[in-house]
C-alpha cells in the first residue's frame, strides 16, 4: 500500500467489516420472535402449575366438605334433640304415676358447644376456605396471562414495547410471587386439615388419635425438612467451594425461608453494629457527634407524606375495545413528548423506555447467541441516539457514561472542549456495543476495531473511555491496511494529546506486536511506527509553562514511554537497528530525539519511580547501546546514574537556580522546595548559581550557566 494510496477510514464512509445481518430488515421480527418464545414457554410452565393445583383443590375440597357436613351440626341445637328430651321425660311421668311417685318438673337445658368442637369447626372451615380461594386465584392468574399474552396486532417494533410494559407490570404488581404463593395456600390448607381430624380423634379415642398423629407428624416433618435444608445447607456447608451434592428441594416455602434466614442475619449484624455504637457513643461521644457520624439528624422526624399521582388529563377511554386497546393507548402516552393540556390528546412521538429496556432484556437474556447480537445492533441502527446510547450505557456500569454524550449533566464533559458530531456519536454507540459482545463473540473483533478507527480518524480528540487493547491476539489475523489504519489513528490521538497514561501503554503494545509481525524494513507500517515515536516525543512534554519535578502526570507518562519503548527494542538487535537507519533516514532521528528526551526526564523523576529505578539498571542502558551508539551510552541515565551507585561515587554538585523571569517575579530554589524547570521563552536575565544543598536531577553547573552567560538554545529543551 503507498502512501499516496492511503485513505483514512471515517465516521459515515462505507464498511469494509460490517456486521452481518442474518436475516436483513427482519431484525425487529426476530427479536420479537425470541420473546414470544420465551414467554410461551414460561406461560407453558405456570398453566400446568396452576391446572395441576385446580384439580388438587377441586379433590381436596370435596374431602373437606365431608367433613365439614357433620361438623357443622355441633354448633346448632338440633330440634329433634330436644323433641327426644320431651318424649323421654313425659315417658317416666306415666311410670312414676303407676307408681304413685311424683316426677319433677321438666327443665329445658340450655344448649352449649364444646371448646373442641369449636376448635374444630374453624380448622376444617379455614381449610375448606383456603382451598377454595386458591382455586379463584389461580383462575384470576390465568385470566391475567392470557391478556399478557394477547397479540395487539401491531409492528414488530410496537409489539416488543407493549411486550416489555406488560412484563414490568407483570413483575411490579407481583403476579409471580402470586403464582408462587398458591402451592403454600392449598399446602396451608391441609395442615389446618390435619390439625382438626387430630383435635377430633383426640377427643373420642386416644389409641386412634396416636396412630394417625404419628402419621401426620411424620408427613409435617418431611414438609419442615424439605422447607429448611436448602436455606441450612447454603449456610453451614463446611467446603468453601460448596463441592457437595446441592439440596434439590426447591419450593416457594424453602425459597422464602432462605430469603428469611438471610433478612434476620443481616438484621442480628445490624442491631450488633448498632449496640456496640450505641455503647460507644454513650461513653465518649455527644449527641452531636453521633448525628455527624450518622449522616442525618436523629431527632428529625423522616416520615414524608407522599401523595397520589392522578391523570390530569383526558382520555378518550371508550374507544379502548379491549385490552390491548388499553395497552396501545398507554405506550402511546408513555412514547408522548407533548399532552395538550386541554384534550389531553399526546402527540411528538419518540421511541420511549419501554423499547430501549425490551431491546435490553433480550440482550441481557439471549446474548449467547451471536444471531440476537447481530439483530439488536441493527436494531440499533432504527433508534434515535438518545434511545441508543441509554440502552447501550445500561448494559454494564463501565459503559455507564454513553448518555452524557447527548444530555448536560454535572459531571465533567467527556470530551472537553471537542463537540462531537451527530454521526460520531452513533458510530460511538456502535463500537462500545461491539465491544460489550466482542469477548463472547470474536467474529466482532474486526467490526469493533473499524469503528473505533474510524472515531479516532474522524475527531482525533475523541478517544473511547475504552481499554484499546484487550489481549496479545489483537491483531492477529488483520491485513496490512487494518493495521495500518490503527496505527494511523493512534498517530492522530497521541499528537493531539488525547490519550490516558493506559491508553499509552495499549499503543506502546500495539506497536510492540506491530514488531513481532516483523513487516519488513521497506513496509509502510516500518515508517508510521517511526511517526508516532515522533508524536510520543511531543506527548512527553504536555505543558508550555514551568514544570515540577513532583509532577504525577509527568512522571506517569515518562513511565509509559519507558517501557514501552524498552519492549519494542527489546524485539531488535543491532543489526536490525543498523538496517532502520540506513532505511528510513531522516526519520530515525525521531527515535533518537524520544531516546534522548525519555533518558533526560528519567534523570528528574528517578528518584520518585520504582519502574524507572527499575528499568534504569539494565534494560534501558541497553536501549540506549542499540540507539544511540556507545557514544549515547556513555552519557545515559544507566550508564552515569547506575555507575555511581555500584561505586559508592559522591551525587553531583549541588546547586540552586535562581531565574529572573520577564513580568514575573524571580524563581528562587531553597532548601526542600520542589525544583521548577524554568520556561526558557520567557528567560531574560542571566542564571547565577548558589550552592545550596538542592540538587538539579542530571545537570552540572556547567550546563545550567556557563560564565554568567543566559542559556544556551542547544539546553533548552532540556528545560522546558
Amino acid at each position: 500500500m503507498q502512501h499516496s494510496e492511503f485513505r483514512p477510514w471515517r465516521c459515515g464512509d462505507s464498511w469494509k467489516f460490517p456486521v452481518p445481518n442474518p436475516k436483513p430488515n427482519k431484525h425487529w421480527e426476530e427479536c420479537h420472535d425470541l420473546v414470544q418464545k420465551y414467554d410461551e414457554d414460561t406461560f407453558k410452565a405456570w398453566k400446568g402449575e396452576v391446572d395441576n393445583l385446580l384439580i388438587f383443590a377441586g379433590l381436596f375440597s370435596a374431602t373437606v366438605t365431608s367433613f365439614t357436613i357433620e361438623s357443622y351440626r355441633w354448633l346448632v341445637e338440633e330440634p329433634d334433640d330436644q323433641a327426644i328430651q320431651i318424649l323421654a321425660h313425659m315417658s317416666m311421668q306415666l311410670k312414676d304415676l303407676q307408681n304413685n311417685s311424683t316426677t319433677p318438673p321438666y327443665i329445658v337445658d340450655e344448649f352449649s358447644v364444646s371448646a373442641s368442637e369449636v376448635r374444630i369447626n374453624v380448622l376444617w372451615f379455614l381449610s375448606l376456605t383456603l382451598s377454595m380461594a386458591t382455586v379463584l386465584i389461580g383462575i384470576l392468574c390465568m385470566q391475567w396471562l392470557r391478556e399478557f399474552g394477547r397479540d395487539a396486532a401491531r409492528s414488530h417494533k410496537d409489539a416488543i414495547a407493549i411486550r416489555q410494559m406488560r412484563y414490568e407490570g407483570l413483575h411490579i404488581w407481583k403476579v409471580p410471587l402470586i403464582l408462587s404463593l398458591l402451592p403454600l395456600l392449598l399446602q396451608l390448607a391441609l395442615v389446618l386439615f390435619f390439625a382438626g381430624m387430630l383435635e377430633l380423634l383426640w377427643a373420642h379415642n386416644h389409641t386412634v388419635a396416636i396412630w394417625i398423629s404419628v402419621v401426620v407428624f411424620l408427613v409435617l416433618l418431611l414438609l419442615v425438612l424439605t422447607t429448611v435444608l436448602p436455606a441450612l445447607q447454603s449456610h453451614f456447608t463446611k467446603d468453601p467451594f460448596l463441592k457437595v451434592g446441592q439440596c434439590p428441594y426447591k419450593s416457594p416455602q424453602a425459597w422464602a425461608f432462605y430469603r428469611l434466614t438471610i433478612h434476620l442475619a443481616r438484621a442480628h449484624k445490624l442491631m450488633l453494629e448498632w449496640s456496640a455504637r450505641f455503647a460507644l457513643c454513650m461513653r465518649k461521644q455527644v449527641l452531636s457527634d453521633i448525628e455527624d457520624d450518622a449522616g442525618f439528624d436523629v431527632t428529625a422526624d423522616t416520615a414524608s407524606a407522599s401523595g397520589l399521582s392522578h391523570f390530569n388529563r383526558l382520555v378518550r377511554a371508550d374507544l379502548d375495545k379491549n385490552w390491548c386497546d388499553y395497552d396501545v393507548r398507554w405506550r402511546l402516552m408513555r412514547d408522548a413528548t407533548y399532552l395538550d393540556p386541554e384534550t389531553g390528546e399526546p402527540s411528538g412521538y419518540q421511541d420511549g423506555d419501554d423499547i430501549v429496556r425490551g431491546l435490553m432484556w433480550i440482550d441481557q437474556t439471549f446474548s449467547e447467541d451471536i444471531d440476537t447480537v447481530y439483530y439488536i445492533y441493527h436494531c440499533l441502527y432504527d433508534l434515535n441516539s438518545t434511545q441508543a446510547a441509554q440502552l447501550v450505557g445500561a448494559l454494564d456500569p463501565e459503559v455507564a457514561y454513553l448518555p452524557q454524550l447527548l444530555l448536560p449533566t454535572d459531571e465533567p464533559a467527556l470530551y472537553a472542549n471537542s463537540p462531537i458530531e451527530d454521526l460520531q456519536v452513533e458510530e460511538h454507540i456502535y463500537m462500545v456495543f461491539l465491544w460489550l459482545h466482542r469477548h463472547i463473540h470474536p467474529s466482532l473483533h474486526n467490526s469493533y476495531l473499524e469503528c473505533m478507527i474510524r472515531l479516532m480518524n474522524s475527531n482525533s480528540r475523541c478517544v473511547p473511555r475504552l481499554a484499546l487493547r484487550q489481549c496479545d491476539e489483537d491483531l492477529d489475523e488483520l491485513s496490512d491496511e487494518t493495521v495500518y489504519q490503527f496505527l494511523h489513528s493512534f498517530k492522530l490521538v497521541v499528537q493531539n494529546d488525547a490519550i490516558t497514561k493506559e491508553q499509552g501503554s495499549d499503543i506502546w503494545a500495539f506497536l510492540r506486536d506491530v514488531y513481532a509481525r516483523h513487516p519488513g524494513i521497506h513496509s509502510p507500517l516500518m515508517h508510521l511506527t517511526f511517526d508516532i515515536f515522533a508524536q510520543f516525543h511531543a506527548w512527553l512534554r504536555p505543558y508550555a509553562g514551568p514544570l515540577a519535578l513532583n509532577d504525577v502526570d509527568y512522571r506517569h507518562r515518562v513511565e509509559t514511554c519507558a517501557v514501552g519503548l524498552t519492549r519494542v527494542v527489546a524485539l531488535l538487535d543491532a543489526q536490525a537497528i543498523e538496517m532502520l537507519r540506513d532505511e528510513i533516514g531522516e526519520r530515525f532521528e525521531s527515535l533518537e530525539e524520544l531516546v534522548k528526551e525519555i533518558d533526560a526526564a528519567m534523570r528528574r523523576v528517578i528518584g520518585q519511580s520504582a519502574i524507572l529505578h527499575g528499568l534504569n539498571k539494565r534494560r534501558w542502558p541497553e536501549v540506549i547501546g542499540k540507539v544511540l551508539g556507545p557514544a549515547g551510552a556513555t552519557n545515559s541515565t544507566g550508564t552515569g546514574t547506575g555507575s555511581q551507585e555500584k561505586e559508592g561515587q559522591a551525587a553531583p554538585t549541588s546547586v540552586s537556580i535562581s531565574v529572573s523571569v520577564s513580568h514575573a517575579l524571580p524563581v528562587a530554589v531553597q532548601d526542600n522546595p520542589p525544583v521548577m524547570y524554568p520556561d526558557v521563552d520567557k528567560v531574560s536575565l542571566p542564571v547565577q548559581i548558589v550552592h545550596t544543598d538542592t540538587v538539579v536531577p542530571g545537570y552540572s553547573a556547567q550546563e545550567v550557566v556557563s560564565n554568567g552567560e543566559p542559556i544556551a538554545d542547544n539546553h533548552r529543551h532540556h528545560l522546558q
